[in-house]
């Protein structure tokens, strides 16, 4: 099964693909760390606490989303069809693996350990946007989808004013959403009563400015972004977001001096942004492990936490099952092995399917309508 995975066709990107397990993997190492005993972390887990490698893991998946999504929305088409075809793709991509992740995070989360939830918090992450609603979310990271929504539509939108594939709107969309960013930290901007607080939800802005950058990024990668005026704002961006994040990294101490917080959030975000340049465009990995776990990567971002949270509580409630809390390593090899065969279901049974039901759905019938196979499908992504 590796070596058919491993030749995906031709127009695929499949360092991408390694990319998102790379990113997946840290997310997991980090998760993972956070639930293990403090005497049972070891040196490898203080280094992902130090590094705070969940953050640079989500700041890959925002990138490699900005290189992807934008792309996907093709120039040339219909725009009415070729929009319908995107949401309709977004949402079968996106929101049946969601469902069913909520159901394991219910089941394995909360009621394996004799929590109680509210029935309203649940119905607002049925959405995937329960932070407008003012309720938590069921899993921590499901912060990070919120903001792929709010990405999706304003590129639907820039797609519809005809002008998302002009290098221009995209590098002024992220200009303004670093300005707006920026703003962000000016004394009233950030009132308790602007009905669109949620928009600086884990910095909201900062997270779209380089998502709309990446996009940039792509067209630099195809060969589409000349040494004009476009590619001199994609570099004033970077030295830009460079100088926030540093001066963002010092806090003022007890004496009242700045002092340094070496590896903070927002130096773990350019590390991100670092990461993904040497991988995209430098480094481009393709081991088919990697490749294979990335295909996989949606299911096992959502799915992981749950079956950890199951692992945990076998180890807490059995005798024989005490060694899943003796040592990271093989915690970690634990989680990873059981997130990776189930992703691996609910990729064939959930994933593929839903892709293929939304191509047939959105596809006009002259089209070719045959369906994807597993490899293929996330050239849809």
């Amino acid at each position: 099964m590796v070596s058919r995975m491993s030749r995906p066709p031709p127009d695929r990107l499949v360092h991408i693909d390694a990319m998102r397990a790379i990113a997946a993997l840290l997310v997991l190492w980090i998760h993972v760390t956070e639930d293990m005993p403090v005497g049972s972390r070891g040196w490898f887990g203080e280094l992902a606490l130090d590094l705070n490698v969940g953050g640079i893991g989500v700041m890959l998946f925002f990138m490699i989303s900005g290189f992807v999504i934008p792309a996907s929305l093709r120039a040339g088409q219909p725009r009415d069809r070729e929009l319908r075809r995107f949401f309709i793709g977004r949402f079968l991509r996106l929101y049946p693996a969601f469902w069913v992740s909520i159901v394991a995070s219910l089941l394995l989360s909360w009621w394996l350990w004799g929590m109680e939830v509210d029935g309203l918090a649940i119905l607002a992450n049925i959405t995937m946007a329960p932070q407008p609603f003012g309720q938590p979310m069921l899993e921590g990271l499901y912060w990070t989808l919120l903001t792929e929504l709010v990405f999706y539509v304003l590129c639907a939108g820039l797609f519809a004013a005809g002008l998302l594939d002009r290098a221009g709107a995209l590098a002024g969309v992220s200009l303004a959403l670093a300005v707006l960013f920026i703003a962000g930290y000016v004394d009233g901007v950030r009132a308790t009563a602007n009905p669109l607080l949620f928009l600086y939800y884990r910095e909201m802005p900062m997270h779209l400015s380089l998502m709309f950058a990446s996009a940039l990024l792509r067209k630099w990668h195809d060969g589409e972004l000349g040494p004009g005026t476009a590619r001199s704002v994609l570099l004033f961006q970077f030295g830009l977001w460079a100088i926030v994040l540093v001066w963002m990294s010092f806090t003022s101490g007890p004496d009242g001096q700045l002092g340094w917080r070496y590896l903070d959030i927002e130096s773990t975000r350019a590390i991100g942004v670092v990461l993904f340049l040497i991988l995209c465009f430098w480094l481009k990995p393709t081991w088919a492990p990697l490749v294979w776990l990335g295909r996989l990567s949606y299911s096992f971002y959502l799915l992981h936490r749950p079956l950890m949270a199951a692992l945990l509580w076998l180890a807490a409630v059995l005798p024989a099952m005490a060694w899943l809390h003796a040592n990271l390593f093989v915690t970690l090899a634990a989680v990873l092995l059981l997130s990776a065969a189930v992703s691996a279901l609910a990729y064939q049974v959930i994933e593929v399917p839903c892709i293929n039901l939304g191509r047939r759905l959105s596809r006009p019938a002259a089209e070719d309508d045959r369906p994807l196979t597993a490899a293929a499908m996330l050239n849809q992504s």
